[in-house]
């Protein structure tokens, strides 16, 4: 079975979320062949889900560390379900 997980943050020291969706990923990952992650935000590099059966893909994009306007903001958020739609075709014709 393959499983999909659609997250805003991950493996993030700072964020709560980003520690769950980890332990998350890594649960599911005891009871599928695969677990493919799509995130955000760029992750730190980490070695504790490389020896695993999971994918991580990122848009590598972090809106948070630039100084941008409400309005890209806004458009940015909008396109988040367009961008990683074409993220996930991208990486499966691959």
């Amino acid at each position: 079975m393959k499983i999909g997980v659609f997250t805003e943050f991950f493996e993030s020291e700072k964020n709560s979320a980003g520690k769950v969706m980890s332990e998350l990923a890594d649960e599911l990952s005891n009871h599928a062949e695969l677990v493919d992650v799509y995130t955000l935000y760029k992750r730190p590099d980490s070695s504790f889900l490389n020896k695993k059966n999971i994918n991580i893909y990122t848009l590598n994009y972090d809106f948070r560390k630039e100084n941008i306007s409400f309005i890209n903001r806004f458009i940015f958020e909008l396109l988040i379900s367009f961008r990683i739609f074409f993220l996930i075709f991208k990486v499966k014709k691959t």
